[in-house]
């Protein structure tokens, strides 16, 4: 089961879009550390001396966060020890499609601009 999806800015990991799973089987403090865990992953800074491949899958104990980065944008998704990481990457893949076809309605040929000039988390 996918848990939690987090997208940000790839250049200094600004939130732009989080998910909000309610059904996860996590207790709530489970989810805040692998919020916390996510965004740290996502934050270029906790990660400046080893730049994260554009596909990895990062072991969380009980669960594996799934990560993709294209065009400037990183995708996150944490899941079940047990759901296929094909699975999950073609979730991100879809999620990436998804996300930029909503940016490119309502940015149009602007959207990368906007995406690397927003200045508020989850802005989207």
């Amino acid at each position: 089961m996918l848990i939690l999806t987090l997208i940000a800015r790839a250049t200094d990991g600004l939130a732009l879009l989080q998910s909000n799973e309610k059904h996860s089987g996590l207790s709530e403090d489970e989810l805040h550390l692998f919020r916390s865990q996510g965004k740290q992953i996502l934050n270029p800074m906790s990660n400046r001396n080893s730049i994260l491949p554009s596909k990895v899958s990062i072991d969380a104990g009980r669960c594996v966060f799934h990560y993709m980065r294209e065009q400037g944008i990183a995708y996150l998704t944490l899941a079940d020890k047990g759901y296929p990481k094909r699975l999950a990457f073609l979730y991100l893949d879809e999620i990436h499609q998804v996300f930029e076809e909503m940016l490119q309605k309502d940015y149009r040929d602007n959207w990368q601009q906007e995406v690397q000039t927003v200045a508020r988390p989850y802005a989207f």
